[in-house]
């Protein structure tokens, strides 16, 4: 049996606003593709920070092998604050600084990582330019660019397709999956589109007003009844050719 990457007990979250999380069991194995969904404020922005222990919580957050200084994990937020003046290589390099000593210097192992994983995004043509220049699909890949050269085996994920057109999006989630196969990596994101989560994801959390509504394989969480409850209105779901759920909105029935 796989090993466990990270273990969630009763974990809770309270900000000025009142609980925002509140009470979430969650164990992920090494290698697995969770996925969190929900409603726009049910509070997965703010788990997938409490994963990345940038706010407080209560309740147990265990990570193996012990990570406590947070080396081997990556976080992307869906809206990072990019440094202005900097080139896209040039922050996509900061990827690689955990792996540097102090005062040391990036070496051609480092660069040579970068320029390859610019080329698995299809962005090697933009290396050169400014991060102030790009779209917000364009800063999207980079930021995302960024945490893959990092080479944590954790990588935590916020929306990581939003910005991008269905044709990118597809691309991005291809490579997120076949790196994570490659490389064993546990990784968590949230995102909105229910199909993507049903083709990727090896666990879904369904996520409503900060409380978890179910965890499971898709095809366990992805139903009608569930998803129908969740989002507060009639939802479709069928298997597709390719043997993967298809999620969209109950057409009306017509007399």
């Amino acid at each position: 049996m796989t090993a466990l990457a990270i273990i969630v007990h009763n974990l809770s979250v309270r900000l000025s606003r009142g609980l925002v999380i509140s009470h979430i069991d969650l164990c992920i194995r090494i290698g697995e593709l969770v996925v969190i969904i929900g409603p726009n404020g049910a509070g997965k922005s703010t788990l997938l920070r409490c994963l990345a222990q940038l706010v407080p919580h209560q309740g147990e957050l265990s990570y193996f092998p012990d990570t406590r200084k947070l080396l081997n994990l990556a976080y992307v937020p869906q809206r990072p604050m990019l440094p202005t003046g900097m080139t896209v290589a040039e922050y996509v390099l900061l990827g690689r600084s955990r792996h540097l000593h102090w005062l040391s210097a990036e070496t051609y192992h480092d660069r040579y990582l970068v320029a390859q994983t610019l080329e698995q995004l299809d962005l090697e043509q933009h290396a050169g330019y400014l991060l102030e220049e790009l779209s917000g699909g364009e800063v999207q890949r980079v930021v995302l660019a960024r945490a893959l050269a990092q080479q944590a085996s954790i990588l935590v994920l916020d929306e990581p397709t939003s910005a991008l057109d269905l044709g990118h999006q597809m691309q991005v989630m291809q490579l997120i999956d076949s790196l994570r196969h490659q490389y064993k990596l546990t990784i968590v994101m949230a995102l909105h589109d229910l199909n993507t989560a049903a083709r990727f994801a090896d666990q879904v959390m369904l996520l409503q007003q900060g409380c978890c509504m179910a965890t499971g394989s898709p095809d366990e969480v992805l139903t009608e009844a569930k998803l129908s409850r969740l989002y507060n209105t009639p939802i479709q779901v069928l298997t597709g050719a390719d043997g993967h759920l298809v999620v969209s909105l109950a057409m009306a029935e017509i007399s």
